[in-house]
């Protein structure tokens, strides 16, 4: 009895002893980690177009939740800092004495003892993204691991994300993050609640040619990324490892994902950036989204990647079976675990540490979404090409390499030209750009163009990649022809934190090369020509074109 007694005294003495701390002492012990993720047995709620009455609806209720989350202190869990920062943020080495948004986050409190254990808890919930995994602390590539963990790892950073806006929305019980359908030529236009500037979802720091009211996706990006979009749903596998063009994952990562982050970010100019102590980012004068470190503080990050997962939902619905994510697709290395760990509504760490617990997580989702892209069931499945994880190494068949151009150590510009001359001349076929179809997935005569780029430090830019401009025509004419001639991207958002100095690109050039082909006045074609013609204003960066190879699939 008085063992009883004696417990329930120390009970009420510890809960009033908390109760009288300071609010950054109550968030660190009331955060409470490894608490098991709760499963949804049914969707409860549904993501609309943000140009949908219940799109508008929840947009207005993400302003208001985003106003009170802004006023939160940052190691509150549900604060606007502290959800941003769970996806990255600038290291404490850039806050030697002061950080004018979060106060807690500086080297000074790190080194004192008294506050050591609260930043530190702090660094243990944020900078988890995949995007920013250091390469010392990988038994695998830097992008192998982006590619596998990237869709499902955003998912769940929506759905907590999303619980904590619902809980600050008392009015809208159904609130479900919008998404914003940019590769839709009547949604190109960016919500007006995030650039009207008394906005709680407004910032300086995005793209001038978006950041106004009526401020829309140029038509021509708008094209390039609804190509690449509909490119990514040609891939037939969630994780394709040995083949970039098979795996989904790594097609939608690189555009519309990385290249939108680019584009909204954008150049802004000599405007101080907050989340970098009021200084520009180190990288250049660019806005939030362009870079991991501060691409969750940008409000607009919500429904671009609301939009991604939507792409993520409509590719897998077409092959349920088959698209699905598995266990082995997700192996997460001990030393991993801790990114898939994340804020609740109720200031609770929620984690999932085993690539079951993630599969269980990303597949029992409490939502829906009001609409489908109708693109991903018509998209051309690139059935053809050889995976050679299918075939022994006696059968395995090397691709036919047509043109190569090796060290090439050529600096790329604003506009940069490469001609690669062919081993062998292409001759003419008569073949029409709706020769790949659905019904059709065997294609006589199939290309494949690998680019490799090397760097001296993180590139931010994004080129786009076009394939035998016509000289004759004037430049302007040529790029908004994005069927014939523009074959996809290259951005670097997902190298922030790596160490490595080079970066592949493959693109699936078949449709562009027989389209030209066909279309020739002469009887065959001898060189093989590749422009890149960049997004930036004014690259200043050191970026280098070491190989291009244009080859056949075996």
């Amino acid at each position: 009895m008085m063992k009883k007694l004696l417990s329930t005294v120390i009970l009420v003495v510890f809960t009033t002893v908390s109760t009288l701390l300071a609010p950054s002492q109550v968030y660190a012990q009331s955060v409470q980690p490894n608490t098991q993720p709760a499963q949804v047995a049914q969707i409860q709620f549904t993501r609309s177009s943000v140009f949908s009455d219940k799109g508008k609806k929840d947009l207005d209720s993400l302003v208001n939740a985003l106003a009170k989350m802004r006023a939160l202190a940052c190691e509150n869990p549900k604060s606007w800092y502290y959800q941003g920062a769970i996806h990255w943020v600038p290291s404490l080495t850039k806050f030697p004495q002061s950080n004018s948004l979060c106060s807690k986050y500086t080297q000074i409190a790190f080194n004192d003892p008294q506050q050591k254990l609260e930043v530190q808890k702090l660094l243990n919930a944020w900078q988890h993204c995949t995007h920013g995994l250091p390469d010392q602390n990988l038994n695998l590539p830097i992008s192998q691991i982006a590619d596998q963990h990237f869709l499902p790892w955003h998912r769940l950073y929506l759905i907590y994300f999303e619980k904590i806006v619902r809980k600050l929305s008392p009015d809208n019980p159904q609130f479900a993050i919008p998404y914003w359908d940019y590769t839709r030529a009547d949604q190109r236009t960016i919500p007006s609640q995030f650039v009207t500037t008394s906005s709680s979802l407004y910032t300086n720091l995005r793209n001038s040619v978006l950041n106004f009211v009526g401020g829309a996706v140029e038509s021509s990006k708008q094209q390039q990324i609804k190509k690449d979009k509909n490119n990514a749903y040609g891939a037939d596998s969630f994780n394709q490892t040995k083949n970039p063009l098979f795996n989904f994952s790594n097609q939608i990562n690189n555009s519309p994902h990385g290249e939108m982050h680019g584009y909204i970010g954008g150049v802004v100019g000599n405007v101080p950036n907050p989340i970098w102590n009021n200084q520009p980012s180190p990288d250049g004068n660019f806005g939030l989204m362009t870079d991991v470190e501060t691409a969750g503080f940008d409000p607009i990050f919500w429904i671009h990647h609301s939009n991604i997962d939507r792409y993520w939902e409509s590719w897998q619905a077409v092959n349920p079976e088959k698209r699905k994510a598995t266990v082995q697709d997700l192996s997460l290395p001990s030393n991993l675990a801790q990114i898939y760990t994340f804020a609740d509504e109720n200031n609770n760490l929620v984690s999932y540490n085993t690539p079951a617990n993630i599969i269980k997580g990303i597949y029992s989702v409490d939502y829906q979404y009001d609409q489908l892209d109708p693109d991903a069931k018509t998209a051309v499945v690139r059935g053809r090409v050889v995976q050679s994880t299918q075939l022994s190494a006696r059968e395995a068949l090397q691709p036919r390499i047509l043109a190569v151009k090796q060290q090439l150590h050529q600096s790329l510009d604003k506009l940069t030209d490469v001609t690669v001359p062919l081993s062998t001349p292409l001759q003419k076929r008569l073949v029409s750009s709706e020769a790949r179809t659905v019904t059709t997935p065997v294609q006589p005569e199939q290309y494949l163009l690998e680019v490799k780029l090397s760097f001296t430090k993180r590139p931010i830019g994004n080129y786009n990649v076009y394939v035998n401009l016509p000289r004759i025509k004037s430049l302007s004419s040529v790029i908004s022809d994005i069927e014939h001639y523009y074959v996809g991207s290259v951005n670097f958002f997902e190298l922030h934190n790596a160490e490595e100095n080079s970066k592949t690109f493959v693109f699936d050039i078949t449709n562009e090369v027989n389209t030209q082909l066909s279309e020739l006045t002469k009887p065959q074609v001898e060189n093989i020509e590749v422009k890149f013609v960049s997004d930036s204003i004014a690259p200043k960066e050191e970026i280098y074109i070491e190989n291009i190879t244009l080859s056949k699939p075996a």
